[in-house]
């Protein structure tokens, strides 16, 4: 079949993956492609001007011009440009009666009242609507933009968010009952404002009126916020399955004024808080630990279904101490359900710290990210409890196994791993790559591994033979000879990508000996410094050359490093670099070596 003989339904279902220009070649390309490639063309349409917008309006309504046929198809209008409140109630978006989809980027307000006519005559098309308003100064009533709404009374999607140096919108109990009054039919809610103050009584009062059924998913910014509001969320919308939470608790004395008031309220026996909810995302700036106690009041409890859980802690002055029983009690409480967890902190990691969270038995984690906690995991207690895990992203912390392992090792189907900022043994990697068979993935970024160096071969040992990657990329590692001491005076500068060529058993666990297997063609990294701008020491990564490497690997089996006790005196940085020309000034100290069984693809960044 030719090309141009493709069906209709075809061309319009290539013609919904392609960009505008694309579309508008393909219209030209022949007679049959013209009407399936020009009606995706209308049918979703951007514009980055009012005055664009109008001229489009123009065209249309123009019956001297044959567009007419195409403007009932457009569903879907993206404005990016400046608009003001005032512009809204014009009868631009009429010339589209089937309009669907309202996305208006930059909204400009600088009344303190919208003013709306009563006459305003109703969207009746518009099943979702974006907007961003931004305010000056003023506050905008809660009451006008309501008005505004209520002029759409399909809505099923609401996206309305209000930016303002006073954080001009403030939602009450009240206001909520009248935006489903005029909006019936809405599944979807964000919300970026302020809640007003309720109080148990309105809360306690509210559990007697009929619940919205209808809404699914729930996202609200929030300025600062009064437990009450999630109690009171919780039986306004108790089919939510989505429920995003951000609040930037810019003043704790609610927050902990509310926590008082919450020990011996009735609400405490709550039981089935978002029976429904399949995802939740937390996000507070809360200084204190009352926002993570009043949150684990309501949810903990109730045993939701969640699958998929971020909580994410910033501005926080909280310990290592406490990221680690946070994620003990999130883990804790949805371990039969979750699946993918990511918990972000706010926490820098200290070696010398001792939060070790252990992991509870989770079937189903198959995604897992713990960033700027400051926790040490052990590797071997995740991997045993978490049977089904596939994807394991760990930031600022360290990744060790437990000092007594018993018994056979499990396989475990682990397949990506990203470490950033991480601090790991070599026989962490070791470990790894025995257990773990089917890892194709490893991505270290500013990783610090140590261990010791053989004084026969002078060698850092990374096994990692079980091991065949798809992709390994190596950014900015730094290694180091003792896990005591990682500085300038133990720090290794030069890498050996090797691939084992001996024979490794499938079944128990070998320990190589630092001799090791024959191995094929090694390729060789060198990190040193070079002087960006004054006084900026940046570190470098490059490859060595055939020449350099052949005088690297003869030096390693020569006897010329065990006859010498130190190296020649030059210039390093803090972090233990030379300068690229005195890179024969490391080979006395030693070099790391990442044997591994196949590799498809690797990347280490070059300069």
């Amino acid at each position: 079949m030719l090309a141009s003989e493709f069906p209709f339904e075809i061309l319009s279902q290539i013609a919904d993956f392609l960009f505008n220009k694309d579309k508008a070649s393909c219209a030209l390309t022949c007679k049959r492609w013209k009407t399936p490639f020009q009606e995706t063309l209308w049918k979703s349409i951007d514009v980055s001007s009012t005055k664009e917008l109008e001229e489009i309006c123009a065209i249309v309504n123009n019956s001297m011009i044959n567009h007419r046929q195409f403007y009932h198809l457009v569903q879907a209008l993206r404005f990016t440009g400046y608009c003001t409140i005032d512009w809204l109630q014009s009868d631009t978006f009429r010339t589209f009666p089937n309009l669907k989809h309202l996305d208006i980027q930059y909204v400009y307000s600088k009344y303190s009242s919208m003013n709306f006519p009563s006459s305003y005559p109703p969207l009746d098309s518009l099943v979702s609507i974006k907007l961003q308003i931004h305010a000056v100064v003023q506050e905008i009533p809660t009451k006008d933009l309501l008005d505004l709404l209520k002029t759409m009374p399909r809505l099923r999607k609401l996206d309305v968010c209000v930016y303002s140096s006073v954080y001009s919108f403030r939602i009450t109990p009240s206001n909520l009952n009248t935006l489903h009054e005029y909006l019936p039919h809405l599944t979807s809610i964000t919300l970026r404002l302020a809640l007003a103050d309720i109080s148990q009584d309105s809360v306690q009062t509210d559990l007697n009126i009929t619940p919205i059924l209808s809404v699914t998913t729930l996202d609200l910014d929030i300025l600062d916020w009064d437990h009450l509001w999630l109690y009171y969320l919780s039986y306004k919308y108790p089919n939510v399955h989505t429920l995003r939470w951000k609040t930037s608790c810019a003043s704790s004395g609610w927050i902990v004024k509310g926590y008082k008031e919450l020990k011996g309220s009735p609400l405490r026996s709550i039981k089935a808080a978002f029976p429904h909810l399949d995802t939740f995302d937390f996000y507070t700036e809360d200084r204190t630990a009352w926002s993570h106690a009043i949150l684990w009041e309501l949810l903990c409890p109730s045993k939701a279904p969640i699958k998929k859980l971020k909580y994410t802690i910033k501005k926080c002055s909280c310990s290592a101490i406490y990221t680690e029983k946070i994620i003990q009690r999130l883990v804790q409480s949805f371990s039969k359900t979750i699946k993918t967890l990511s918990i972000v902190g706010d926490v820098y990691f200290d070696t010398e710290n001792i939060a070790r969270p252990e992991f509870s038995y989770c079937p189903r984690l198959v995604e897992l990210e713990i960033t700027d906690c400051g926790v040490s995991i052990a590797l071997d207690n995740l991997l045993d409890n978490c049977i089904s895990l596939r994807r394991l992203c760990f930031h600022n912390g360290r990744l060790f196994i437990g000092p007594e392992i018993h018994g056979e090792l499990i396989k475990h189907g682990l397949q990506s791993l990203k470490l950033d900022s991480v601090v790991a043994s070599g026989p962490v990697f070791d470990y790894l790559s025995f257990r773990c068979r089917s890892l194709e993935f490893m991505d270290l970024a500013r990783a610090q591994i140590c261990g010791s160096v053989s004084d026969k071969t002078k060698r850092l040992y990374i096994d990692m033979s079980y091991t065949s990657f798809k992709v390994l990329r190596l950014d900015h590692i730094q290694l180091y000879s003792s896990d005591k001491l990682m500085d300038k005076s133990t720090a290794i500068n030069f890498l050996s990508l090797s691939q084992s060529t001996g024979p490794r058993l499938s079944g128990k666990r070998q320990q190589i000996q630092n001799d090791g297997p024959a191995v094929g063609h090694p390729t060789w990294f060198h990190t040193f410094y070079e002087l960006d701008y004054a006084f900026d020491f940046a570190p470098k990564i490059r490859q060595l050359t055939e020449q350099e490497v052949l005088i690297a690997t003869e030096y390693y089996q020569s006897s010329r490093f065990r006859e010498s006790n130190s190296a020649q005196e030059v210039e390093r940085t803090f972090n233990g670099q030379v300068f690229k020309d005195d890179w024969i000034n490391d080979l006395f100290i030693g070099y790391a070596e990442l044997r591994y069984c196949n590799m498809e693809n690797y990347c280490v960044p070059l300069p």
